[in-house]
């Protein structure tokens, strides 16, 4: 968990990532234009691009706090009810015999059934232009997976 005043965090932006913190003072000056900066923004964290090389930080030990970093889609399995096959189930319709600890998210905005049959520790993540099924034990790999996608090479735009 970080602390910080905004005039800290936006100099260590200008020092550290100059390029994003000309974005932040754009979408400042013109908050119209936060959907057409944001699409060029940087995927960096700021745990990587920021909190590595900052000046000036304290550390301070914290017990039970009742935090949880939701930074996958596995760590919701953490934070939600499960149902009583300890399924999470998140948007549109799901219909699952025999499926155990999945996490299954459908963009809301659809009302296309995820069904599912004899599986368990999954998650599964249906959207508008991919659907995801991977092991919950991998679901940290996605962010590399993503990245893959904008590498490809043959032209065809998945992203």
């Amino acid at each position: 968990m970080f602390v910080w005043r905004v005039e800290r965090l936006l100099a260590e932006f200008a020092r550290q990532m100059p390029g994003f913190h000309q974005q932040l003072m754009a979408i400042e000056a013109d908050p119209a234009s936060l959907p057409q900066i944001w699409q060029s923004a940087p995927t960096t964290t700021i745990d990587y691009g920021i909190m590595e090389g900052a000046g000036e930080v304290a550390v301070i030990p914290a017990k039970d706090l009742g935090w949880s970093d939701v930074g996958s889609w596995e760590s919701l399995l953490d934070v939600l009810e499960p149902d009583e096959a300890g399924n999470i189930v998140i948007g549109g319709p799901h219909l699952g015999l025999a499926t155990t600890g999945s996490l299954v998210h459908s963009d809301h905005n659809r009302r296309r059934l995820v069904a599912t049959l004899g599986v368990s520790d999954l998650v599964i993540v249906d959207t508008e232009d991919v659907l995801l099924v991977c092991p919950r034990q991998r679901a940290q790999e996605v962010r590399a997976l993503v990245e893959q996608l904008k590498r490809q090479a043959d032209g065809e735009q998945y992203l």
